[in-house]
């Protein structure tokens, strides 16, 4: 926790959301670090930090190895985000051929999520996006996402829109 207390800033890699999300609160870190992002020190999450900088981490991608004491996370933004999404179709390799998975498409899973939660869910097209904490609000930045939110409806969201009020 010192270091939280001392550190200039944050950055929280990726990973598995599950066993970093049950990690921090397994050190009690979630408070300190929530604590120290409100009072204006710079956070960047990556992936599975990304994640946990969202209310809960309900949209991970990742397989629950471990289960943490709550999906309930750092809250920092407004919304959820599916980190690494894609659209379309997925293919999986057998020896020299590619054909169609059948299963669960990201856009399935998030639709499932709206159908028991109101949460916004923001989706990073390609790669690069990012949202910036900005005066208190969430600023879209590096690349066009899009944001998915209850009842089907969905937006195209570009780099400098006000993704919402933080913390």
């Amino acid at each position: 926790m010192r270091a939280v207390r001392e550190a200039e800033a944050i950055f929280v890699g990726g990973g598995n959301t599950f066993r970093l999300l049950a990690t921090l609160y397994r050190l009690g870190l979630l408070e300190p670090i929530r604590q120290r992002v409100r009072a204006g020190m710079p956070y960047l999450g990556v992936s599975a930090g990304t994640n946990v900088a969202c209310p809960t981490m309900q949209t991970t991608n990742d397989m629950p190895i471990v289960q943490p004491p709550s999906f309930a996370a750092l809250g920092l933004v407004p919304f959820q985000v599916n980190a690494h999404y894609f659209f379309g179709k997925t293919f999986v390799q057998y020896g020299e051929e590619y054909v169609e998975h059948f299963g669960e498409t990201r856009d399935e899973r998030l639709r499932a999520f709206h159908e028991e939660n109101d949460t916004p869910v923001h989706r990073p097209v390609g790669g690069g996006p990012a949202a910036l904490p900005r005066r208190g609000a969430v600023e879209l930045s590096g690349a066009p996402a899009r944001e998915s939110l209850a009842r089907a409806q969905r937006r195209s969201t570009v780099v400098g829109a006000d993704l919402g009020r933080c913390y």
